[in-house]
């Protein structure tokens, strides 16, 4: 049953034509009725170079951008020129008249420009009528730094270690060892043979034991492995572990069992008991391995484990060693360590004489390894982040001339923070480079540079262990060590007592050796919580509303000295109250933000964000109310009134599209994240369907035009030779390197020409085509041209596990029983389909060979053809693919006739039947694809099937999500297992489809330059909304009653739009009187061709 949501009386025809205008945002000042036809011109606006307005740090080949404005009716921009200034005036460049429409990325063409300098530059626009317009006000830019513009500025980084730090804690009673360094006992270096037991509770992927340890780097490692169900032993020789000693006995292991492990250590023979059962005898046969040593514990970055109950004695018993419970501290392990800690906290600092006179301007450029805050005389100046590759990295630009007091001291401190490897991170190593530069009217210029002068020591922070087994560490803040360093970020510090910089020697330097000026940035917006509620226990717990991406802040009014606090965030909440640490609360990640008070009055800020909704702050021993608690909201910058809009006559669809707006916005910090909480990792689909909903909704460009260039250089790094060609990362960056998922890859064509057709950018598609080129050929190499699956996709080779040959859709249960025995999936296939076509269109667009691209389109017809042959029931819908031996799979999922549908590969004709039954099946797809299906319905002409899809909260879906309290889409319908994550953003990609096949906006030529405006029968009685494209600001709002149809629609300058209507005569009205082309109807439709200009469309022969 098709079920919808009437939220207020229907508007008539009559109200939507003469409504004034679509809630958007406006033109600034501008409105077409105040001009009469034939007029010039107004002046340009929304100038941008690479599409930022006024970068600091812009390249130093820009390219320009803007918005021609006019109020004549279908207007467009027939020339343009523009004028480049330095700081003092002097014209550097001048176009000249140049005849064109081109408005977006037009390429600087004057003598070289100086870097790290100010310009400033203007457009002025000529129309159809060769009328020119005025100059647009001056907008400024800045050039970035090249690698040699440095000035010296050194990469500095601290001596690694710590003195105090202890890998062991004391957790619920048991030693607790998280992640890092060897843990080894203080005494026992001269024992030779003995026998250690101890109880072992591998809580994250395994439990490491060190014995015959003379010191941290040699001796013996056993290992409980509960992600490989293994023994493992290995013997520890300088800090390596030789091959010939890596061992795996199988022994099912599970986290969080705890098991009794004994060893006895014989010369070199070592037998291993567990549970009392001898499970492993095994003799050295090295004799390199260590005589004599202590026990300990060895966890590496991920791993968490829990000991108790040690006890280490001669091999008769009679004599006991050692023992411990971890009743009495943990006096009797080593404390202190030199080597480089998994999870580094740094200070730096110096002081400078700021030169007196009148300061023009002051910026700073900061890199970092892995994230940094810049300090000016304690206030922050800047925040970067760098989680790739070192010479993939970016530096940032900041605005400081506020900060900076001409004659004064001026203390410059930052803070760096480096986490190891993990998803979306490469561990490369810390570092820290700084440059500020003051410039003064006279002329002159005063550098401050991080060098070896600067001061470091370690910041004061506890390590405590991953939050999961992802690599990302728990944040433990000391505010009793942080009050004891004192104001480390002011002047005047006596930072005697501190390290000297470690330099690694002045930029660039291996392994830092480019630097690209980065065009994202974070925004932060701080929120307070829209209640504090005391669980039945007494602890407050905030509630913000809704999932957000955040760092929490707390302030106590009566902290007591060395007390923990244990600040907890969740998705969700106990019965009690309390913030639930159940995995679907949690996406199993301890999403603690323990900290240790100083006494009395202070401010705990955390320094890293996790997504959360709720916040307890247990064992505060104080009131804690709305004003004590906030959370700063981070995610990417997108463009001031970049913004898309939308509003329904269906209050149930207005909530799902502002759940995808919500979760597309949130699925952006540093990069593209699959969710902000459990792997904060740049997986390849999720980018491509957050980047896809984020371009049409956001007006995102930047942040997808990074992003595509890191995956480029995942293929040229990691699949480059043999079969590898062609592919790229599943995450990039990343800490596990190559690894990828074969219909991850087969997506970044489509992504690829996604961005070309939303911005118009030709030189970023000529950039990618050897890449997506690659791609095609890695597709092609599949199709075998004889066997049972002959002229098909068979094996497409990458993934492992679950995902060799394809993922299909994520988790198991969200593949609603895909047959993934199929050899030739019916789903990898018909993405090849698309990447054949999408290459073709890439090809074609930059001017490849006639010979080349027809050769792309034969291929993808061939595949398409033969899926048609060989896919298809008898009633013509799509089997899951091919088996082995050439017979049809016997299921039949919804996946695979979406994808065929989707993806111009089901006849036309039967089209209809199709829609019918995908419609039939309700949701049988994921998150992660569900928008293939919503594709389908719209292609179909399923249009009110598509809308009960959207909103039907009686089955799998948005609505569905919602009306079970979500509040961010999900990673799967149902979360369970590893697919825990209620932050995904891969399962707003839709809102594309609810902005073009609902609203009626579609984007159909590059940049842009050509639209289709549309009233889809879907049931709703009126729509309205806005999106900003390349070319301005499109508007529709329609109505649907018994008068007919009504449709209002605006169209930027230099654009032009097909409007599809449904069949009938039709009053039209252009601006300043003008007419619409009308053009052939087909289809059961009216369709009119229009230009610039707002335009209405009323029906008089309905009703």
């Amino acid at each position: 049953m098709i079920v919808h949501h009437p939220r207020r009386m229907r508007r008539t025809v009559l109200a939507v034509v003469t409504a004034v205008a679509v809630a958007a945002p406006a033109a600034a000042g501008w409105s077409p009725a105040e001009a009469t036809p034939g007029t010039r011109p107004a002046a340009p606006t929304r100038l941008t170079v690479d599409d930022v307005p006024a970068p600091l740090n812009a390249d130093e080949s820009p390219r320009f951008g803007w918005l021609p404005r006019d109020a004549d009716a279908n207007e467009v921009q027939t020339a343009y020129k523009i004028e480049v200034r330095d700081v003092d005036g002097a014209l550097v460049w001048d176009s000249d008249k140049v005849k064109s429409a081109q408005q977006s990325y037009v390429e600087y063409d004057g003598s070289p420009l100086a870097p790290g300098s100010v310009y400033r530059w203007r457009v002025r626009t000529w129309d159809k009528d060769h009328l020119p317009s005025p100059w647009s006000a001056e907008t400024r830019f800045e050039t970035g730094l090249d690698d040699g513009d440095w000035g010296g500025a050194s990469w500095i980084r601290r001596p690694p270690g710590n003195p105090g730090f202890r890998a062991v804690s004391v957790v619920d009673g048991r030693g607790r060892v998280s992640g890092g360094n060897v843990t080894l006992a203080s005494t026992g270096t001269d024992w030779t043979d003995y026998v250690v037991t101890m109880d072992v509770t591998p809580v994250s992927r395994a439990a490491g034991v060190v014995f015959r340890a003379p010191d941290s780097a040699n001796g013996y490692m056993w290992q409980l492995h509960a992600n490989d169900n293994a023994l493992k032993t290995h013997r520890m020789v300088a800090g390596g572990f030789p091959t010939d000693a890596r061992r795996a006995v199988r022994h099912v292991i599970d986290p969080g069992v705890t098991y009794e492990l004994s060893i006895r250590v014989m010369g070199r023979t070592f037998q291993t008991s567990i549970d009392g059962v001898v499970v492993d005898t095994w003799t050295d046969p090295s004799p390199s391995g260590s005589t004599a040593g202590t026990i300990g514990f060895r966890q590496a970055g991920g791993e968490v484990a829990d000991f108790d109950d040690i006890r280490v004695t001669s091999l008769d018993g009679s004599r006991v060693l050692f023992e411990e419970d971890f009743s009495s501290g943990l006096d009797k392990w080593v404390k202190g360590t030199t080597t480089r800690e998994a999870d580094e906290y740094t200070l730096a600092r110096t002081e400078v004489d700021v030169p007196a006179g009148t300061i023009v301007r002051a910026r700073s450029y900061l890199a970092a390894s892995h994230v940094a805050e810049l300090y000016l005389d304690g206030k922050r100046a800047d925040r970067m982040t760098n989680y790739g590759h070192p010479g993939e990295g970016y530096y940032q630009a900041a605005d400081i001339t506020d900060l900076v007091t001409p004659g004064e001291r001026l203390s410059v401190g930052a803070m760096l923070h480096w986490f190891s490897s993990g998803q979306g991170r490469v561990g490369a190593e810390p570092g820290l480079l700084v440059r500020l530069v003051v410039e003064y009217a006279d002329g002159s210029e005063f550098a401050v540079v991080s060098d070896g002068t600067w001061k470091v020591r370690r910041g004061p922070y506890v390590l405590v262990g991953t939050r999961n087994g992802e690599g990302l560490y728990v944040e433990h803040l000391d505010g009793a060590a942080q009050r004891a360093i004192g104001p480390w970020k002011q002047g005047w510090y006596d930072d005697s007592a501190w390290s000297d910089a470690v330099v690694l020697g002045k930029h660039p330097v291996a392994p830092f050796t480019h630097l690209d000026g980065q065009q994202t940035r974070l925004t932060e917006t701080v929120v307070r919580p829209e209640r504090i509620f005391v669980a039945d226990d007494g602890t407050p717990v905030a509630d913000f509303g809704k999932v957000i991406p955040a760092r929490p802040a707390v302030h106590f009014d009566k902290g007591v000295a060395g007390r923990k606090v244990t600040i907890r965030a969740s998705y969700g909440l106990t019965e009690t109250g309390r913030a639930s640490t159940a995995s679907t609360a949690t996406q199993g990640t301890n999403m603690s933000f323990p900290y240790t008070q100083a006494a009395g009055d202070q401010d705990y800020r955390a320094f890293g964000h996790l997504g959360f909704r709720y916040l307890e702050i247990p064992g505060a021993e104080e009131e804690i109310t709305a004003d004590d608690v906030t959370a700063t909201v981070v995610h990417t910058s997108y463009p001031q009134d970049g913004a898309a809009t939308f509003d329904s006559s269906d209050d149930t669809l207005d909530a799902v599209w502002d759940l995808m707006d919500r979760s597309l916005r949130y699925s952006v910090q540093e990069t593209f994240v699959d969710t902000p909480t459990r792997e904060q990792g740049q997986f390849l689909h999720d980018t491509v369907n957050i980047s896809y909903g984020l371009m049409a909704t956001q007006h995102d460009r930047v942040a997808t035009r990074q992003a595509i260039r890191e995956f480029m250089l995942s293929q040229k790094r990691w699949w480059t030779s043999g079969d590898d060609i062609g592919r790229y990362n599943a995450v990039y960056p990343n800490g596990d390197n190559k690894r990828d998922i074969p219909d991850f890859t087969q997506v970044v064509p489509d992504w690829a020409w996604r961005y070309y057709l939303e911005t118009g950018d030709l030189a970023a598609l000529e950039d990618v085509y050897d890449n997506v080129a690659a791609t095609a050929a890695y597709v092609r190499r599949h199709i075998p041209a004889a066997g049972p699956t002959r002229g098909l996709v068979t094996q497409l080779t990458g993934g492992s596990g679950q995902y060799r040959y394809g993922i299909v859709d994520w988790p198991v249960h969200g593949r609603f029983g895909y047959d993934m025995t199929a050899t030739a999936r019916t789903t990898v296939n018909a993405l090849g389909v698309d990447v054949l076509r999408k290459v073709a269109l890439v090809a074609e667009e930059i001017g490849r060979p006639e010979a080349e691209v027809a050769a792309y389109v034969a291929d993808a017809d061939a595949l398409a053809d033969r899926m048609n042959e060989t896919l298809r029931k008898p009633d013509g819908t799509y089997v899951d693919g091919l088996l082995g031996d050439g017979f049809q799979s016997p299921h039949a999922g919804q996946h695979a006739t979406s994808y065929a549908v989707a993806l111009g590969i089901a006849p036309t004709e039967d089209l209809p039947e199709l829609g019918a039954y995908l419609a039939s099946m309700g949701m049988k797809q994921g998150p992660m694809t569900a928008h293939w299906l919503l594709e389908a319905l719209a292609l179909s002409g399923a249009h009110e099937h598509l809308l009960n899809v959207l909103t039907n909260e009686d089955d799998y879906g948005w609505a569905g999500w919602l009306a079970a309290g979500g509040t961010f889409t999900p990673e799967a319908w149902e979360l369970s297992g590893s697919a825990n994550s209620a932050s995904h953003g891969w399962g707003s990609r839709g809102i594309v489809q609810v902005m073009e096949n609902v609203l009626g906006i579609e984007v159909t030529a590059p940049g842009g330059a050509e639209l289709r405006i549309s009233v889809p029968d879907t049931g709703l009685t009126h729509a309205e909304g806005s999106q900003l494209t390349q070319r301005g600001r499109v508007l529709s709002a329609w109505a649907r009653d018994d008068q007919g149809v009504a449709l209002r629609t605006t169209i930027p300058v230099n654009a032009s739009a097909v409007v599809d209507l449904p069949a009938g005569r039709y009053d039209v009205r252009g601006p300043g009187g003008a007419s619409a082309e009308q053009l052939v109807a087909e289809g059961g439709l009216t369709r009119y061709r229009v230009g610039s200009g707002e335009w209405t469309f009323t029906q008089v022969d309905a009703g």
